[in-house]
């Protein structure tokens, strides 16, 4: 069997090299072939089958492995970068600076090593396709470049088939069939072209009387910026933003500083392996550039606190955090997603920047409790219902790379199919009257649209919402949503009052932990959360008219009240919630 590892719909080999890859003697990588457009048009070409719930126990192992690898490697790369650039800085440092880019890149690797084990075992691999392109153009320039590079579906992505093709060299050593790619194509330019986010200088006017907060990717309602700065008498505004583009770049020899050992190596060596490709230019060839825009800054010299919701992708704000961080100054994160509501799948969020993580609502160990930022609402209302509001359905589709390993998981095209099937099935199965109301906003992370496009195959007339349009500023034009997947606009439905179902497929999620556990038994029983889509569509075809009965319930306001309380909880006071978030710092 000879395996395929990048994909074949993009078409960046000649067309008699791609014809001989659809034969059956080739196996292709869970995204060796992506089924870009629909569901509908799979394809008759084997694809390697080795993800397993079953296997969930050694689910914690490899979780153990990526987090003792990320703190060895970035022990390895503090010495490294300290030497290269005549400093001391700690090992805390350089967390913040290059800390998500290798957790990204430690995760990924290890998924695809227990990957390339797992297909081998099953499939007995005699051979495997490589691509010859120039290493040299996967370098990236930030970190924001190489999160794009690891973790992007975009064509001519090539750094997977790298990292694949050098595992393959590395661990089985077996026959490898060398293509080159399609000579119209310039591989290095397309590559750049995803490095959108480059450096850039924030002007920002901040006057203050005491130093006490300064806030930047802090992506809260404007209400709760403004009560902040009067409580802490600031006044912080952003003027414009200055792109970076050109960079003086120190002629540093990349080979030299990480060395390369041959032969078959372990996990934590073959990483260190990929460095001379892998790590960003920002912090290695253009530093010293990093460190004179730092100086050129005008925020402020010693903030006492800084809060930040998302900072990992502009290297120039982690750079002053990190440098401030020195200076004892407290770095808040505040919650953008759901990551504390799972057993063991935290993916290392909190490890990666050295800083005090901020929760939702009142449940998360060791993070600070806080109230839901998404929205400000200080009044619950009551919900009614209006005949001109319709239905939503909130899809989701993830991208058809896998960050999940084999063990304990499905892959995210299984995912991304399983959710179509429910919404089919629920589509079928609806009444004419609810059909006529529906609209659907799906929340696309793969190339093309192909959860739309196969849904659209069967129901043509549906609305599509965009999805760059926010799920606060739509939902009030509906009765009532249903979700296919826990996501945010679940969280966000509970929190505004707005009725709303979860059709909860535990396959296509994360474990839960115990305490999240207990509110899907009572949100199951109360009719909130549907484990079949049978179950759902039966009940919203006998219900919808009386929403306002089963969604005012006493019964279920006192869940929903408690469910916020824990994960989206609603402002009381908001001084006072300032006040007990910096507390003692």
């Amino acid at each position: 069997m000879n395996l395929v590892s990048f994909n074949i719909d993009d078409k960046i080999i000649d067309q008699k090299s791609l014809n001989k890859l659809k034969r059956k003697k080739n196996l292709l990588y869970s995204y060796g072939f992506q089924n870009n457009f629909s569901f509908l048009e799979r394809k008759k070409i084997l694809i390697a089958n080795i993800h397993s719930q079953k296997k969930g126990k050694l689910k914690k192992k490899n979780i153990d492995i990526v987090n003792e690898s990320y703190f060895k490697l970035l022990e390895y790369l503090t010495k490294k970068l300290n030497k290269v650039h005549n400093k001391n800085y700690s090992k805390k440092f350089w967390g913040i600076l290059i800390g998500k880019w290798l957790y990204t890149l430690v995760l990924k690797i290890n998924t695809d090593w227990q990957n390339v084990k797992k297909i081998n075992k099953k499939y007995l691999l005699k051979s495997y396709t490589k691509i010859l392109i120039n290493e040299k153009n996967l370098i990236p320039d930030n970190t924001w470049h190489s999160h794009m590079l690891v973790r992007g579906n975009f064509k001519y992505n090539l750094f997977h088939h790298w990292i694949i093709t050098s595992l393959i060299q590395n661990i089985l050593k077996i026959k490898a069939n060398k293509i080159k790619i399609n000579n119209k194509i310039n591989l290095n330019k397309k590559l750049k072209i995803v490095d959108k986010n480059k450096l850039h200088l924030d002007r920002i006017f901040y006057k203050s009387l005491n130093n006490k907060i300064f806030f930047h990717h802090w992506n809260v309602p404007i209400l709760m910026k403004i009560k902040l700065m009067w409580q802490y008498k600031f006044l912080q505004i952003k003027l414009r933003v200055k792109k970076v583009f050109k960079l003086k770049t120190k002629n540093i020899n990349r080979e030299k500083i990480f060395e390369n050992k041959p032969g078959k190596v372990n996990f934590i060596q073959f990483v260190k392996n990929t460095f001379r490709i892998t790590f960003p230019k920002v912090f290695l060839e253009h530093f010293d550039e990093l460190e004179k825009l730092y100086l050129k800054l005008d925020w402020p010299k010693n903030p006492k606190n800084i809060f930040t919701m998302y900072p990992y992708y502009d290297d120039l704000f982690k750079f002053y955090c990190a440098k401030k961080n020195i200076k004892k100054t407290k770095i808040f994160i505040f919650q953008h997603g759901y990551d504390n509501i799972f057993r063991h799948d935290n993916w290392g969020i909190n490890k990666v920047f050295p800083a005090t993580y901020v929760t939702y609502g009142q449940s998360g160990a060791g993070l600070k409790k806080f109230i839901f930022t998404k929205k400000l609402i200080f009044k619950k209302k009551k919900f009614k219902i209006s005949k001109k509001n319709r239905i939503l359905l909130v899809l989701y589709a993830f991208s058809e790379i896998n960050d999940k390993g084999p063990d304990g998981y499905i892959d995210n095209y299984l995912i991304n199919f399983k959710i179509y099937k429910s919404c089919k099935f629920f589509l079928d199965k609806a009444s004419k009257e609810i059909l006529n109301l529906v609209d659907l906003k799906p929340l696309t992370l793969t190339k093309n649209p192909i959860l739309e496009n196969s849904i659209k195959q069967n129901y043509k007339n549906l609305k599509l919402i965009d999805m760059n349009k926010s799920y606060d500023d739509v939902i009030n034009r509906y009765n009532i949503s249903v979700h296919f997947f826990l996501g945010t606009p679940f969280f966000e439905s509970m929190y505004l009052n707005k009725p709303a179902i979860l059709i909860l497929d535990r396959e296509n999620q994360f474990e839960f932990d115990d305490r999240f556990n207990v509110f899907i038994k009572q949100m199951v029983k109360n009719k909130i959360i549907f484990e079949n889509v049978g179950d759902a569509i039966r009940f919203l075809n006998r219900n919808y008219e009386n929403l306002d009965n089963w969604w005012n319930s006493h019964e279920n306001q006192k869940l929903i009240n408690k469910f916020c309380l824990n994960f989206c909880k609603r402002p009381v006071n908001l001084r006072q919630e300032f006040l007990k978030l910096i507390k003692n710092y």
